[in-house]
């Protein structure tokens, strides 16, 4: 196979491989958490034109994203699968859209594996692919938008109408577009100063999407009942930069961001921490000295724009949350990538070059081999598994308690075809002071099933251990997956 050849067979198996470990990990069907339980709630329950009013259980989400999930839920029998269909759909799209970026951007097909081998082998994305939440259609919507804007057309009035269109419909799509459409506003106008030329097509652009964003601004936004409880959420994660740029605090922060990007965002360990900054910089120092300023614009505007929104506390800048940003990552990295290869190629005989070239195929086996090791397909609280436990060995006469984490996952599974328990039940209500979750408990009588949360805290740890040294009975116990299953004799003191 020549080199061509090559290039062109591993850009195909790395989609390929991307389309088939997300559809893997979308029908694996991992349990519901939390998170995605309380919004899935409100989608199975409300009606289509109550999904437009505030939800209940302090979620948000956006419009257009909560009728395409309450659509695909009911079109699939009403099953998981239905609200996992559109979060998969969108990774699958967002790496078409990558791939045209990177054949726009790069001409070297060396890039192009390096770069799509990044998103399509990321551990994080794949994760997202099948997550009930607005997270992949935010990297959906990103994607798309970088495509419609520099892409090349037959008429620059074709460009601007296709731009104020799928702009405006990003507004009720996804929470950041406003942050994209934001600089794509400045980079047009940087354009068109540069060009010295203003095209009444940008007039079109500008005015579409400010209507469009003051409507559902309005209209479903502004004094939202949930903005209280976000903003304390928030603060108490530390997503919201400190203003005062003369603070020990402020850069404390930015350090700490950006080791989360360098290092969950891209899942990719410690390389992630060392080799990837070194290239982002490599990529901005490219552009800039190729004074691509507007490339650097629409690279780095986001990034600051988000902080800025999360130093008012309007959007918090934390994991999921900047998972759109991936993309703009990888293509600057890209950037940085492509300016070493062009040197490398300056100092290697191009005999030897021509040789090396096959160790290319390197690349994408490096980066998915971290699929392995994240432990494929990924899972969060698998609470189905203890579920089914309790469900094979419940009894009439016995009750089942429900810790305050698992409430939103149990309620929806009880309340779907996965279960309908007919036995009394308990839920679990949060409490600062853990103790109190022992009083909850010993107000039980008789035989209990306990279902109990052990990831991220050591709250079961502290239960079980506490239930034991009270020297109540323990009769059965499971654990799977972040979930746990305890029978427990109270007694009928």
């Amino acid at each position: 196979m020549n080199k061509p050849g090559l290039f062109k067979f591993l850009i195909f198996l790395i989609i390929s491989l991307g389309i088939l470990l997300s559809v893997y990990q979308f029908l694996y069907n991992r349990s519901l958490w939390n998170d995605e339980a309380t919004l899935s709630l409100n989608i199975i329950h409300k009606s289509p034109a109550k999904l437009l009013k505030p939800l209940d259980l302090a979620q948000v989400a956006p419009l257009l994203f909560l009728e395409i999930e309450h659509f695909t839920f009911y079109f699939i029998s009403g099953t998981e699968y239905g609200l996992r269909l559109f979060p998969l759909l969108s990774f699958i799209a967002s790496i078409f859209f990558l791939y045209q970026i990177l054949k726009i951007a790069f001409k070297n097909r060396s890039t192009h594996i390096f770069a799509l081998s990044l998103f399509v082998f990321n551990s994080v994305l794949l994760y997202y692919s099948s997550e009930v939440k607005q997270y992949m259609s935010d990297v959906l919507v990103a994607n798309m938008l970088y495509y419609c804007l520099i892409k090349t057309y037959k008429r620059d009035f074709n460009r601007y109408v296709t731009l104020a269109i799928v702009g405006a419909v990003s507004i009720f799509l996804s929470n950041i577009s406003i942050i994209i459409l934001f600089t794509f506003g400045l980079y047009l106008i940087f354009d068109s100063y540069k060009k010295k030329a203003w095209h009444p097509g940008i007039t079109y652009v500008f005015l579409t999407w400010s209507i469009t964003f003051g409507i559902y601004y309005f209209s479903f936004i502004l004094n939202h009942p949930t903005r209280d409880y976000m903003v304390g959420y928030w603060s108490r994660e530390q997503a919201f930069l400190p203003l005062n740029p003369l603070s020990r605090s402020f850069y404390l922060f930015l350090f700490a961001k950006s080791q989360m990007i360098f290092y969950f965002l891209f899942g990719y360990g410690n390389l992630g921490k060392i080799f990837f900054p070194l290239l982002f910089l490599t990529g901005i120092f490219n552009l800039y000295s190729r004074k691509a300023f507007g490339s650097i614009m629409l690279i780095t505007l986001p990034i600051m724009v988000h902080l800025a929104l999360s130093g008012l506390k309007m959007y918090p800048f934390d994991k999921r949350l900047i998972l759109y940003l991936y993309p703009i990552f990888i293509i600057t990295i890209a950037f940085g990538f492509d300016f070493c290869r062009v040197k490398l190629a300056g100092i290697v005989k191009p005999k030897v070059l021509a040789k090396l070239a096959p160790v290319v195929v390197v690349i994408p086996i490096y980066f998915c081999s971290f699929v392995y090791f994240n432990s494929f397909p990924m899972v969060h609280t698998e609470i189905k598994q203890s579920i089914n436990f309790i469900k094979s060995r419940l009894e009439d006469n016995q009750r089942v308690y429900v810790y305050y984490d698992l409430v939103p996952a149990f309620t929806y599974y009880n309340q779907t075809r996965f279960m309908n328990l007919k036995n009394p039940l308990t839920y679990g209500f949060y409490d600062p002071d853990r103790n109190n979750y022992i009083n909850q408990l010993k107000l039980l009588k008789g035989k209990n099933w306990l279902l109990l949360s052990y990831e991220g805290t050591d709250a079961e740890k502290f239960i079980i251990s506490t239930l034991d040294k009270l020297k109540y009975k323990k009769i059965e116990s499971y654990t799977f997956g972040g979930a746990s299953a305890y029978l427990y004799d109270f007694g009928n003191q």
